[in-house]
């Protein structure tokens, strides 16, 4: 069992492309299991591929933030694709962000068991 499960990582971002193997490496050899979590298409699908490499440790969780829906490259049945199941919607606060897109706020998450 890990001492730590850090439930909200971005090892799958373009920031970690250098060193986010060694970031994990270093999380599992101290105890600490990772959930990668996608914002998009492509650094959920990452999260996966991440996720794929380890036996434990390391899940993913996949989803789409609401900021990315203003870019304009939202394929719903590209997440299709990837989610397993989703939960009730985020306590989420929309004044803060102000987007007119983000009503209603989702999760979509998936684990590999």
């Amino acid at each position: 069992m890990p001492k730590l499960i850090d439930t909200h990582t971005h090892v799958n971002f373009s920031a970690f492309k250098e060193d986010g193997k060694e970031v994990i490496e270093r999380a599992l050899k101290a105890g600490v299991w990772l959930i990668n979590v996608g914002s998009q298409y492509s650094t959920s699908e990452r999260a996966i591929r991440m996720a794929q490499n380890y036996e434990e440790g390391v899940y993913a969780a996949v989803g789409l933030h609401p900021i990315h829906l203003l870019e304009g490259h939202y394929d719903s049945s590209e997440l299709d694709e990837l989610v397993k199941f989703k939960t009730k919607a985020e306590e989420f606060d929309f004044e803060k962000y102000s987007l007119p897109l983000a009503k209603p706020a989702l999760i979509i998450f998936i684990l590999r068991t």
